[in-house]
Order: structure tokens, then C-alpha cells, then sequence
């Protein structure tokens, strides 16, 4: 048996060896096959890092109108903070939304010179509300919006609530990541599609120009195992060198687009990316890469030899 298997790697590395050119064009392809996959989980982490970073500053803000009791939005407060949803309730008074306001517009003279023209604070206080998760915040607004309906009664209280627009923005970047996602399975999947071929091809050309020594093989009582065994370690071999390959891309243009995807994406850094999960990747691409060589290759070998 050992010596069998010996015997199965040797030629299935030299196989690899004499089949040079036709080797090196089944790894290229397969390269750009497992890129693209390797691709595929870049732009994912990249999507969920702006979905998060996006989730991580939609809050709900309540305007409330310049002649609002404090007493009535402190107590709205205390509602609030007492679901089990809300993360952190914050309130700024109508003095900090006042200067708020003139310190974000400081070099605009004209605007502070209009803001002066209305004599009072013009700003009614506000209410931050952060909730645990983002899938709460729709429970978070019908509260609200069931509080709005009650302070409003005799008076208007409130003046409006922001949550709609946020929401849309959420729901928004969610649809782009479905889509993306689709868009990046169906051309992967083409490209294993195209890689696969290619393996099929080269095995099974490689199947004809031994298909001599072949059948002394079989004459002699060799085994399937035994005639198939190269054939699929050929195959292994290119995907191993193609994962090699790919890894080896992979680094250098982490690094040179780690300062544009800081710029960018603000949340995600590509180089970062990879160090913290180059073994995710790695192994992920070494695995698609050797399973994808070895069932081309073995799939080849059954159609078009009489094992």
C-alpha cells in the first residue's frame, strides 16, 4: 500500500512536471477562479463594515417645538430609557442645540447674522435615542409615535421624529448588499464553471497521452485507484499552486489599497483585513482549490477512460 501510494504522488507530480504549458494554463485560470472568490469575501466584510458603521450612527432624534415643558420631555426620557431595547437616551436642552448650531456654523457669518434676527432661541430641544440592536428601532418608533400621539393632544410637543429617513438609508445599503452578493456568487460560480473545464480538459488530455501505459496497467490488474490516483494528484497539485498563487497576489495588493480603502470605506482597511483573517482565507482558498483540481480531475478520468 505504501508503496502504492508512493508510486500514486510520484507520477501525479511528474505528470504535473511534463504537461508544463497546459499546467500552467489550468493554474492561471483556476487563480483567477479562487481571486475572485477570495474577492468575493473582501467586498462582503468591506459591505458589512459600512452596513455596521451606518447602523452604528442611525439614532432616532426627537425634535421638540421651542414651547415644550422640559418637565414633559424628561419624563418622555425616562420612558424610554426604561425599555429593555434602548441602549442610551440623551437629551440636549434647547441652550445646546442653540450652541450646537452656532458652533457647527461659526465661518458663516451670514447664517448667525439670521439666527440673531429672531431675538429668542429659535431651537427646541432634542432627544437621541440608540437602540441595542438596529432591528428594534421600529419597536422603539411605534412607542414614540404612540407617546407622540398622547403629548400632542392638547398641544404640539413634539415637532417631528427622524427614524423614516435613517431607516430608508439602512434598507437601502441591505438591497445593495443582497444584490452585490448575487452578482458575486453567479461570476464565481461561472468561473469554477470555466476553471473546471479547463481541469477536465487537461486531465483528460493527459489521460490520452498515457492512455498506452494505461491499459498495460489495467492488463496487469492495477486497481482504479491505481490508474486514477496520478491523474487526481495532478489535479491537487493545481490547486495547491493555484491557492499558493492567489494567496501570494493577495498581500501586495492588500497593501496598496489599504490607505485607499481607509479613505473610502473609513470603517475597512484591506491589509488589516487580511492579517486578522488570512487564516480564514487561506484556508478557505486552499480547500475550494484542491477539492476543485481533485473532482475535475476524477470526474475526468471516469468519463473518458474505461476503469
Amino acid at each position: 500500500m505504501l508503496v502504492g501510494l508512493k508510486r500514486v504522488f510520484k507520477y501525479g507530480f511528474l505528470g504535473f512536471l511534463r504537461n508544463g504549458f497546459v499546467s500552467l494554463a489550468t493554474v492561471l485560470v483556476m487563480t483567477i477562479a479562487l481571486f475572485m472568490i477570495a474577492s468575493s469575501m473582501y467586498a462582503d466584510a468591506a459591505l458589512k463594515s459600512v452596513l455596521n458603521t451606518l447602523k452604528s450612527q442611525v439614532d432616532i432624534n426627537i425634535y421638540f417645538t421651542p414651547e415644550t415643558d422640559e418637565k414633559d420631555i424628561l419624563s418622555l426620557k425616562k420612558s424610554l430609557e426604561s425599555l429593555s431595547e434602548v441602549e442610551e437616551v440623551r437629551y440636549l436642552s434647547r441652550e445646546e442645540v442653540l450652541s450646537s448650531f452656532k458652533e457647527r456654523h461659526k465661518d458663516d457669518a451670514l447664517t448667525l447674522q439670521s439666527l440673531e434676527e429672531f431675538g429668542d432661541n429659535p431651537f427646541g430641544a432634542t432627544v437621541a435615542v440608540k437602540a441595542k440592536d438596529p432591528s428594534q428601532y421600529e419597536s422603539i418608533a411605534e412607542f414614540i409615535n404612540s407617546k407622540m400621539e398622547t403629548l400632542n393632544k392638547d398641544k404640539k410637543i413634539i415637532d417631528k421624529i427622524n427614524f423614516t429617513d435613517s431607516r430608508k438609508a439602512i434598507d437601502t445599503l441591505n438591497s445593495i448588499i443582497q444584490v452585490s452578493k448575487k452578482m458575486a456568487l453567479s461570476l464565481i460560480a461561472f468561473l469554477i464553471m470555466v476553471a473546471v473545464l479547463i481541469v477536465f480538459n487537461t486531465i483528460r488530455l493527459a489521460v490520452y497521452t498515457n492512455k498506452e501505459e494505461i491499459s498495460v496497467m489495467k492488463l496487469v490488474g492495477a486497481s482504479d485507484w491505481y490508474v486514477q490516483g496520478p491523474f487526481v494528484v495532478e489535479g491537487a497539485i493545481d490547486g495547491a499552486v493555484s491557492a499558493a498563487l492567489t494567496l501570494a497576489i493577495l498581500y501586495p495588493l492588500s497593501v496598496y489599497l489599504s490607505e485607499p480603502s481607509r479613505n473610502f470605506l473609513v470603517s475597512f482597511d484591506t491589509l488589516e483585513y487580511l492579517q486578522s483573517n488570512f487564516l480564514n482565507i487561506a484556508l478557505v482558498i486552499f480547500v475550494v482549490g484542491i477539492l476543485l483540481g481533485v473532482v475535475s480531475s476524477y470526474l475526468s478520468v471516469r468519463k473518458y477512460l474505461d476503469v
